[in-house]
């Protein structure tokens, strides 16, 4: 009976639907950039972080809608005769669109090929700054307005009737391009390249964690992020995997020497365009043996500052900012059957440790691995403390949903399936004066 009980307490998330698991990982993943809404003229790393996340969630967003997005409207007001007498009306999506086009692409790829790595950016690539010449080598061009979006994004507060009508007219066809190649299943095997490692992680991490929970009643969770210094963000790969081993063995030292207090940890590696090579650390301790989760996070990220990295690291503690996390927290003290905090650890905390990375697979050696945990003793504990009065809430966790509701659009979808779902589109050309007529 024993052995039953543990095979559906160790039930974990491979046993939900496996491409809901994926797409929920990949729209954390995009949420969870920093997005730069009003354009800069900062050329700082920062900026560039910001601009790759902003054409990442315009193109997810564009794939997984089927509005319009660009009109052209008759002006309120203006005297009839006058030189213009329409403008361009956009939707608060369309409006992140045209924020894109202003967004350099040479420049955004010019020290990493981030079109290559990422997926989304490369699909905006192609679809906004096409080479007419190699077209026309390959085969039939598109329209010229097509090759022409980005520029007149930049001057259509100048543009006549004419051409204000031209221009949405390529604006919506570039977007219905993006959602028909978006919604293929080519492009959707290219992002799954990175969400399906992703998912399989999660599942082991879900997995993990549920098994320390049915040995131990109270487990203290600590999070911190361990990264480098401004000045010595640029550091080599190689030097960074000499970190990586030491910081690894360090952790699996402490567990084998303070078993008794340290019970796991989950290590994740990844590359950002802003913070570069950084760690995302999770630490399970004893908590029945130790309390202070602020002290003990502080404590690793002391070694990894001045010990590992010889003064170039910096790193920070998550649990001294849980005001930060409010309802979401899923971190510090957690108790079994505490359904709430476990639920968050295993959304919140879990899917943001182990969400896709666009850009480590691209900078790291081939054959090196991101992600690392510790495997959970196969032989189980004497449990200490007093006996359990609450169930543990695993058997309850087993049947929640994610929080999150699938994109019909994600989905790999056929030519056929693309024009069911579209709305009937209104003509784009008018002769403005019989426009204006009608009104």
């Amino acid at each position: 009976m024993e052995v039953n009980m543990d095979a559906v307490s160790e039930e974990s998330a491979g046993d939900r639907n496996h491409a809901a698991t994926e797409e929920w990982l990949l729209d954390y993943t995009i949420n969870s950039m920093k997005k730069n809404d009003k354009r800069g003229f900062s050329d700082s790393e920062s900026t560039r972080a910001e601009d790759a996340a902003s054409i990442t969630k315009c193109v997810w967003e564009i794939i997984n809608s089927d509005d319009r997005l660009f009109s052209v409207r008759r002006r309120q007001g203006v005297a009839f005769g006058s030189p213009r007498q329409v403008k361009l009306v956009a939707t608060p999506l369309g409006d992140a669109f045209l924020n894109c086009l202003a967004i350099d692409l040479e420049y955004l790829s010019m020290v990493e090929s981030i079109d290559r790595a990422n997926p989304f950016i490369g699909l905006f690539k192609r679809t906004v700054a096409r080479d007419a010449a190699i077209d026309a080598d390959a085969g039939p061009c598109l329209r010229p307005m097509r090759y022409v979006l980005s520029f007149w994004s930049t001057i259509r507060r100048g543009l006549s009737d004419e051409e204000l009508w031209k221009f949405a007219d390529g604006l919506n066809e570039a977007i219905e391009a993006i959602r028909e190649e978006g919604r293929a299943k080519p492009f959707r095997d290219e992002w799954r390249r990175h969400t399906r490692p992703a998912a399989k992680n999660y599942d082991s991490l879900v997995k993990m964690i549920r098994t320390l929970f049915r040995r131990h009643h109270r487990l203290l969770v600590i999070r911190v992020d361990f990264g480098y210094e401004k000045s010595h963000q640029s550091i080599p790969y190689s030097e960074v995997r000499k970190h990586r081993n030491a910081l690894v063995d360090y952790l699996r030292q402490m567990k084998r020497l303070k078993r008794r207090v340290f019970k796991a940890y989950v290590l994740k590696l990844e590359h950002g365009l802003q913070k570069k090579w950084h760690f995302h650390a999770l630490l399970f301790l004893d908590g029945n043996e130790v309390q202070r989760g602020v002290h003990h996070a502080m404590m690793f990220g002391e070694h990894w500052k001045d010990v590992i990295t010889k003064g170039k690291g910096v790193y920070y503690n998550c649990n001294a900012k849980r005001v930060k996390y409010k309802k979401a927290l899923g971190i510090g003290k957690i108790e079994s059957h505490e359904l709430e905090l476990r639920r968050a650890l295993e959304t919140n905390v879990a899917g943001y440790i182990v969400k896709p990375d666009f850009y480590g697979q691209m900078m790291k050696d081939k054959g090196d691995h991101l992600f690392f945990r510790s495997e959970p003793r196969e032989t189980v504990a004497k449990k200490r403390g007093p006996k359990r009065t609450k169930a543990d809430a695993s058997a309850e966790l087993i049947n929640l949903p994610l929080p999150f509701k699938p994109k019909v659009h994600a989905r790999a979808s056929t030519k056929e399936g693309h024009r069911k779902h579209q709305k009937p589109e209104p003509m784009q050309w008018c002769d403005p004066w019989e426009l204006f007529a009608r009104a």
